[in-house]
């Protein structure tokens, strides 16, 4: 009898450690400890193989740590066991997409028709799944037309985004614009996306086309829209690589400089805040 209630304070501790183990491999990976999160969670998956949120979290700690072959044989293991998934298909495909990225030509094209597939069957299986529809603009745009690249098939799944998140749909447009190098139209979407999201993100990416565009005037007043509607101070940070910035709307910038308070402001910040000024001369 003895012997039975060892066993079982045996077992019950093992359980108790093993979860132990679990919880302090989420905790890991919400602090951004991902090398610690890994390491925690296949010692955990040794004696716990069908746990599947371990597994889950484990694919998506390959991916932070952007080692896309492990995170694309985690994900593909998730496919099998659940196929009718949208999301671990859209892990499955987006991960050996960006494996492929990492190794030679030849490759990378025995990958392609499994990232394809993968992707698209995400989209079939979830009618409002966003991020996959993203990743088949984005691969469409990057492959040459040789092996398939198609401006307008990015376009029809940038289509599909309208009825799902209208800001996604001007964003991935814009984005598909601006890969082609047309100025205007990229311009004209993502100024749509800042109008219906007036997001950091909206903000961002038209300001990104604007620097790559070398539009400096409309960088720098969308900077100062951006700070107004977002109260981010980093949009008028980015401002300090501009040589010339006193040329530029300085009165409101001036204005926004003078009531910026320091007392949250990191070193960095505060360096940043000074520097701005001396080219203002404030």
């Amino acid at each position: 009898m003895k012997y039975f209630w060892f066993v079982i304070f045996i077992i019950i501790s093992f359980q108790s450690w093993s979860q132990n183990q679990l919880f302090e491999a989420k905790q890991a990976y919400d602090e951004a400890n991902y090398k610690q999160a890994k390491t925690l969670l296949i010692d955990y998956l040794k004696n716990n193989q069908d746990n599947v949120e371990s597994r889950v979290l484990l694919g998506q700690t390959y991916a932070r740590l952007e080692q896309w072959e492990k995170a694309a044989e985690i994900n593909k293991v998730l496919v099998k066991q659940f196929p009718n998934n949208a999301e671990y298909h859209f892990r499955y495909g987006g991960a050996l997409g960006l494996y492929a990225k990492s190794v030679n030509r030849f490759k990378a094209l025995t990958l392609l028709g499994d990232v394809k597939l993968h992707l698209k069957k995400a989209t079939i299986l979830d009618s409002k799944h966003i991020e996959s529809r993203w990743a088949l603009v984005q691969l469409y745009m990057e492959l040459p037309g040789i092996i398939g690249g198609s401006k307008s098939t990015a376009y029809k799944y940038a289509n599909q985004l309208e009825t799902i998140s209208p800001v996604d749909a001007a964003l991935a447009k814009g984005y598909i614009e601006s890969y082609d190098g047309n100025f205007s139209q990229a311009e004209k979407y993502y100024t749509k996306a800042v109008a219906i999201g007036k997001s950091k993100t909206c903000f961002e990416k038209l300001i990104g086309l604007y620097k790559d565009f070398n539009k400096t005037k409309q960088l720098v007043s969308t900077a100062i829209k951006a700070y107004h509607v977002t109260n981010h101070l980093n949009f008028i940070f980015q401002l300090n690589s501009i040589e010339d910035l006193a040329s530029y709307q300085t009165s409101d910038l001036k204005s926004i400089l003078s009531q910026v308070s320091v007392q949250n402001l990191s070193s960095k910040e505060k360096l940043k805040l000074n520097q701005l000024k001396s080219k203002l001369a404030l």
